[in-house]
């Protein structure tokens, strides 16, 4: 619980932090308070439509990335570069969230002579949750390295982060070997390679002008 509360001061250092979010600083203020409350609310909300779950990480995904695209509306932003920049900080709070659950012992993976011991099950185990958190991280940074069109960098994180939940669900003990959690990976993988190729076709988008002074004296 605490490795999850620290996830709001990794949004807030995300939004305040320059390099990471390159915009005014009232602009940040609208997307930090949607990622605040997505944060809280949207994984819990979603997650009372399945049974046996206190919160889902698709379910955070799916409404913060929506609620940004509004905020970017109001304020007259492109929603494409909003959702691009805000990539590292889904990927960033995935792998946190991971390695809360390895130390929950929830999402466990198959009992292995050689692994750590999971006190929520008294065996010793395989740490598949550090496992997908690392994976998580070596995505952030490949999708931080990538260039391409507007939304194309929101849609590969996406469609990466839905591929490699896809493969872990094969190797965690606590769920059935083809289940529900495998058909929203599914979902979420198609939508962002839907996203990749319509965003990819459309004409790149052009910078706002910087308005100054000068420039409105001539």
């Amino acid at each position: 619980d605490c490795i999850g509360v620290l996830g709001y001061l990794l949004i807030i250092g995300f939004f305040l932090w320059k390099k990471t979010w390159p915009y005014r600083r009232w602009q940040r203020i609208l997307p930090l308070v949607v990622q605040v409350i997505a944060y809280t609310f949207a994984g819990e909300r979603f997650a009372m439509l399945l049974s046996n779950r206190s919160t889902e990480y698709f379910g955070y995904l799916l409404i913060s990335a929506v609620s940004m695209v509004l905020a970017a509306l109001v304020l007259e932003e492109s929603p494409r570069r909003w959702l691009d920049h805000t990539v590292p900080l889904y990927l960033s709070l995935a792998a946190m969230l991971k390695i809360s659950c390895f130390c929950s012992g929830c999402c466990n993976g198959f009992a292995w002579e050689y692994g750590l011991y999971n006190h929520a099950t008294q065996q010793t185990e395989f740490p598949i949750q550090l496992v997908e958190a690392a994976l998580y991280a070596v995505l952030a940074v490949c999708v931080v390295r990538y260039r391409s069109r507007s939304g194309q960098r929101f849609a590969i994180g996406v469609v990466g982060y839905a591929a490699v939940r896809f493969v872990m669900q094969f190797f965690r003990i606590d769920q059935p070997l083809f289940g529900r959690f495998h058909c929203m990976s599914l979902l979420f993988l198609l939508v962002g390679g839907l996203l990749w190729v319509l965003w990819g076709k459309m004409a790149p988008e052009q910078k706002k002008p910087e308005c100054s002074i000068e420039q409105g004296q001539k």
